[in-house]
């Protein structure tokens, strides 16, 4: 505990500015010490620790993995657009996004994310209209060119609810044309 203190405080960094003079050693004392030198090391170790946490798989889960996702709110709000009512019966869309993140490419990501709203039954009215809306909300934010037209993808995911497509990679590949 300590040890901690006076790494927080600025300690350690006068102590080696008094063992080695050095301008580098000094100006690390003198930046801990001075109330704008810690606020500009704090701001830098929130830098860090952002940065740390967005290459977390917890973080990736939160969106599905994608390089622009949704998040669970919007995929309610989607709902509530296309006239559903906003209310989750089953497998919440954080558990959707969670599954998402562990495939690896955008079509897999999608066709499960497709494939847990639709088959999870999800909402109580609008799965369907909801699912087609997030499908291309992602398409569009990751700027990624399908093979399917527009008017098809919602042929895909009617094939899904009818279990003509059952599994996150065989959606992928009827999504991208593999």
């Amino acid at each position: 505990m300590t040890a901690i203190f006076w790494q927080v405080t600025g300690l350690n960094d006068v102590k080696d500015c008094i063992k080695d003079p050095t301008l580098g050693k000094c100006s690390m004392a003198a930046m801990m010490v001075l109330p704008i030198g810690r606020l500009k090391a704090a701001g830098e170790i929130a830098e860090g620790v952002q940065a740390l946490a967005n290459g977390t798989r917890a973080f990736r889960a939160v969106n599905g993995g994608f390089k622009v996702g949704v998040t669970a709110d919007e995929i309610v709000a989607i709902n509530r657009k296309v006239g559903g009512t906003g209310i989750i019966l089953r497998n919440h869309p954080e558990q959707i996004l969670a599954s998402a993140s562990y495939y690896n490419s955008f079509y897999d990501k999608l066709g499960a994310v497709i494939y847990g709203l639709v088959k999870g039954h999800t909402f109580d009215d609008g799965v369907k209209r909801t699912t087609i809306e997030v499908a291309e909300l992602l398409v569009q934010r990751n700027n990624v060119s399908s093979v399917v037209p527009p008017g098809m993808l919602s042929d895909i995911v009617f094939q899904v609810g009818e279990g003509k497509l059952a599994d996150a990679t065989a959606i992928g590949r009827a999504i991208s044309g593999r």
